[in-house]
């Protein structure tokens, strides 16, 4: 057997196989992290809906024998990561807010592990290496599932305070829309987060950015003069749109 063909004494077949089942589980796995995307978003997203569309046909196209579903597996998982990359940077960021953290971690191991599956199978990579590759993914998702899970957990609410404006999310919207201060000066806001993805109480010209991640209350104090101010949230595909108004 020459050099490079694998571990001494395997079939180069069973080799194959075992990049291959590496390359299922890991389109799988970027396949659950991208739906859970668009399900938490409870929006149609661009990358994460092509890439669940892509990663979807690779793994029908893995049980024809032959090349076309690792490829397109291993194309895949990595590309979402690629594409996706400043979004999953931000809610790995955010391990409090587990639905969005999780799902995160989970698809960039999926596009490492896809990018390392592919050159696997196409060079024939000793069986050793895939188990390695496996383990390895396995043990950085429950490092990550426990990380989210303790974080999440460990998000209390803000106490609220007499006086506060109350504002909640629900169904990425601000309930109400608009805040009214009793006067210009010391204003304080107290935002409870109703979803289970992360948002943000931004106030540009105030110079207001808070956190407030899923299903926990939080509150801020700013000083405000007399206006009208525009009320978002700068996480992804947040559309919220409200005004605070300072008599």
């Amino acid at each position: 057997m020459s050099e490079g063909d694998g571990d001494g004494g395997v079939d180069p077949d069973v080799e194959h196989e075992v990049w291959r089942q590496l390359l299922f589980w890991a389109g799988l796995a970027a396949l659950v992290a991208a739906v859970a995307v668009l399900v938490v978003h409870t929006r149609l997203l661009v990358v994460p809906a092509v890439a669940s569309l892509a990663l979807l046909a690779g793994l029908v196209l893995l049980v024809r024998p032959g090349p076309v579903g690792p490829v397109v597996l291993g194309v895949a998982a990595p590309l979402l990561v690629v594409a996706d990359a400043p979004a999953l940077v931000d809610d790995l960021a955010h391990p409090d807010t587990f639905a969005t953290f999780f799902p995160a971690a989970v698809a960039v191991v999926a596009g490492i592990v896809g990018a390392v599956g592919l050159v696997g199978f196409l060079r024939r990579w000793p069986v050793r290496a895939a188990g390695l590759t496996g383990v390895l993914s396995a043990a950085v998702v429950l490092v990550a599932l426990a990380v989210g899970l303790v974080a999440t957990v460990g998000a209390g609410s803000d106490v609220p305070r007499q006086g506060d404006l109350a504002v909640t999310v629900a169904d990425g919207a601000w309930v109400p829309d608009r805040l009214t201060a009793l006067a210009s000066g010391d204003v304080a806001v107290y935002v409870t987060n109703d979803d289970l993805r992360r948002h943000t109480f931004t106030i540009d010209e105030l110079g207001v950015d808070l956190e407030v991640p899923a299903g926990v209350s939080r509150r801020v104090a700013f000083t405000a003069r007399p206006g009208t101010y525009e009320l978002r949230s700068t996480v992804r595909a947040d559309d919220l749109t409200g005004t605070l108004v300072v008599p």
